[in-house]
C-alpha cells in the first residue's frame, strides 16, 4: 500500500474556501486517522463566514465526530520568525491582529468528563508560528 497508515493527530488550518470542497474534505479526514476511531483532528479557522465552513464543521459532527471549540490563545499570534522584527511580522500577517480564530478539536470518542488539557494548552509553540514560518521561509541556497 502506498497510502501511509493513520496518524494520531491531524492538523488543519483554513481548509474551506468553497462549499464544493466540503464532500472531499469530509471523505479525506477518516483516511488520515487510524482505523478504529482513534486519533484527533485539530482545526484552526478564522471567523470569516466562508462558504462551506459551517457545512464542514457540522458535517464532521454529522459523521459521528465529537467537536469541542475554544478561542485560540493570544500567544499563538506571537512572532516566532527568526530574524524578523515584530513590526515586519505584523505587516506580513495583519489578519492575526484583526480576526478572531477558533481551535476546533474533533475526536471519534466523547471528550473526557474530566478537564483534559487542550492542544492550545499543551503545545508550547504558537500554532500559527509553524504555518507562518513555513509561509515565509525560503530554501537555503549555497
Amino acid at each position: 500500500a502506498t497510502w501511509p497508515s493513520g496518524a494520531d493527530i491531524v492538523l488543519g488550518s483554513d481548509l474551506v474556501y468553497a462549499r464544493e470542497a466540503v464532500p472531499q474534505l469530509l471523505a479525506l479526514l477518516p483516511a488520515l486517522l487510524p482505523e478504529g476511531g482513534g486519533g484527533a483532528f485539530y482545526y484552526v479557522a478564522p471567523e470569516t463566514d466562508r462558504l462551506g465552513e459551517v457545512e464542514f464543521l457540522d458535517g464532521l459532527v454529522g459523521l459521528g465526530w465529537y467537536r469541542t471549540e475554544e478561542a485560540v490563545p493570544h500567544r499563538f499570534m506571537d512572532n516566532v520568525l527568526d530574524g524578523v522584527a515584530d513590526e515586519d511580522f505584523r505587516n506580513l500577517f495583519p489578519e492575526l491582529a484583526t480576526r478572531t480564530y477558533t481551535l476546533y478539536t474533533f475526536t471519534r470518542h466523547p471528550p473526557p468528563t474530566q478537564s483534559a488539557p487542550s492542544l492550545a494548552a499543551a503545545v508550547p509553540l504558537p500554532g500559527f508560528a509553524i504555518a507562518a514560518a513555513a509561509a515565509v521561509r525560503q530554501p537555503d541556497h549555497d
